[in-house]
């Protein structure tokens, strides 16, 4: 567990920052959660390569995981994993975030369809030279800052 906590502390100082973005943040989330699972898969697996600390601890000792501690860090990292999806994996976000990325090759079926009207004129988007134009000299961050008009009528759906 040591090994994943040291994970998780440095995943949490590297979401921190004045230009991190949501975006980064949820790459990073969702990169920490399949970590979980391979981790856990390895363990199941008796590799142990992953935790430095058991395996050196292990091998020295010439032992083995009993089962007692193998069924509770099977149990801890379950609960975390849950809880980490939970908290911080919102599958809404994940469904729009294509737009974000490019707002010039994304699916118009992936905007919410409550309000028609914002399907309609992110279809408009692809068309535009200027908006075009300007995706390709900024970053995502400046680009989206730059169409601000554009956030403020659109701020209910993001």
């Amino acid at each position: 567990m040591a090994h994943v906590l040291g994970f998780h502390g440095s995943s949490n100082i590297s979401l921190q920052g004045k230009h991190v973005t949501e975006l980064e943040c949820n790459q990073k989330m969702r990169v920490f959660a399949m970590k979980l699972e391979l981790w856990k898969s390895k363990f199941n697996n008796n590799n142990f390569a992953t935790f430095p600390v058991l395996n050196t601890y292990l091998d020295e000792n010439d032992t083995a995981i009993i089962p007692d501690v193998r069924l509770a860090f099977e149990e801890n990292i379950t609960h975390l994993s849950k809880e980490f999806d939970r908290y911080f994996l919102d599958n809404d976000f994940a469904r729009i975030q294509g737009i974000i990325k490019d707002p010039f090759s994304f699916n118009v079926h992936n905007l919410p369809t409550e309000n028609y009207a914002i399907q309609e004129q992110f279809i408009e988007m692809p068309n535009d030279s200027g908006a075009i134009s300007t995706f390709k000299s900024k970053t995502s961050s400046e680009f989206w800052i730059s169409m601000a008009a554009l956030i403020q009528h659109y701020q209910s759906f993001f």
